[in-house]
């Protein structure tokens, strides 16, 4: 494996409150970190589980200091943006059905 990108593991965060699946990737962050931004294991899934969804995507967050970034649990904003970090990019939800 690249010595850049490590040993990566496979978690999931919830992209949105209203959200039916949960979106899944791999990463490399500490576990303090995916604590932080409220990833969680694949095994500790609660229902399906997308990987390489273009939508829903949940929020990225940048680390201030390390500049490393990662996606973050919709769930984590009801509290204020975890210390340490700062938004990077906005998530994408699905388009609102139009009225008939």
């Amino acid at each position: 494996m690249s010595r850049r990108y490590q040993d990566r593991e496979s978690v999931w965060v919830n992209p949105g409150a209203s959200s039916a699946m949960q979106y899944g990737f791999k990463t490399n962050l500490t576990s303090g970190d995916q604590a932080a931004l409220g990833q969680q294991r694949l095994s500790a899934a609660t229902g399906p589980v997308a990987f390489g969804a273009q939508r829903p995507k949940p929020a990225r967050l940048r680390h201030k200091e390390s500049g490393v970034s990662s996606f973050c649990d919709a769930s984590m904003f009801s509290g204020g943006m975890p210390d340490g970090w700062a938004l990077a990019k906005t998530g994408k939800t699905p388009p609102r059905p139009s009225p008939p």
